[in-house]
């Protein structure tokens, strides 16, 4: 068994092209900045509000009267 198939087969060119980068693309680093962002103001704005719901909202408990039970009805 003759192994000249392998002989004759053409050698590969190297290729000239660039490798593929492995950067992020800039649509991708705008898109995570978007999002920290908004998740930023959302923080504060639930921040806000947490601080000015202690102001606003002034909870005053009375206790309620005590209630006595009705007079028992006596049928004659």
């Amino acid at each position: 068994m003759s192994l000249s198939i392998f002989r004759t087969m053409p050698r590969p060119t190297p290729d000239n092209s660039p490798a593929p980068s492995s950067r992020v693309p800039r649509g991708g680093w705008l898109a995570i900045g978007f999002i920290l962002a908004a998740m930023a103001l959302l923080s504060f704005y639930s921040n806000v509000q947490n601080a000015r719901r202690d102001h606003i909202e002034k909870v005053t408990i009375t206790p309620a009267a005590p209630t006595t039970p009705p007079p028992a009805v006596t049928e004659p």
